[in-house]
């Protein structure tokens, strides 16, 4: 929204707060009661500017989207949805937890690590066959690391950057050391799926 300004030189500007856009000369503008009209005319742009800017990622999701469509017809099939939204589930819970961090004005560089570990964890109990203990070793990994970063970051006023970056490094040896460097391929991951 911009917002107008007379100064006593004779000059109405207008500005968003960061950059100055128009500067009007005039006394009349001001002398005949129009400030408010020039305010507003000057006004609309940025707003319009402004909505555009959320219109167009939607616009340019929907090209993708469409020409998706056009060069693969099965896209917007419900089993390729499904195959999509599978494989985006795990991002997206973890983008959601990092929204928090970044809305609090830190950094969170160890959520790869710690994802990584938990799903080594987690995948080596997959053999015994119970789904409770697996998912809580699972949700109990994420748990210490993120509970060992905040008390690094809030309680020992450790950077954030300095302390997740640690904790990433960390995090990846542990889950390197646990699966022994080789890749996890349960025998019977069916039931889980």
């Amino acid at each position: 929204m911009a917002l107008c300004l007379w100064s006593g030189s004779g000059q109405l500007t207008a500005s968003d707060g960061y950059h100055t856009h128009v500067t009007v000369r005039s006394m009349s503008a001001v002398g005949d009661g129009n400030a408010a009209r020039a305010g507003l005319a000057v006004g609309r742009p940025f707003r319009l500017r402004s909505q555009i800017g959320g219109l167009s990622r939607i616009a340019v999701l929907l090209v993708l989207v469409l020409t998706a469509q056009a060069v693969t017809p099965s896209f917007l099939t419900p089993a390729n949805l499904q195959v999509i939204l599978m494989a985006v589930a795990a991002i997206g819970v973890m983008a959601i937890g990092m929204t928090l961090v970044v809305i609090a004005g830190e950094i969170d560089l160890s959520i790869a690590g710690t994802a990584i570990l938990a799903c080594v964890l987690g995948g080596m109990l997959i053999p015994t066959g119970s789904p409770v203990l697996v998912i809580g070793v699972t949700l109990l990994t994420g748990l210490v690391l993120g509970l060992i970063n905040g008390i690094l970051v809030a309680g020992l006023r450790i950077p954030s950057l300095i302390a997740t970056l640690g904790m990433l490094g960390i995090s990846r040896a542990l889950a390197n050391i646990a699966s022994g460097g080789q890749a996890l391929y349960p025998e019977s991951i069916g039931p889980y799926v």
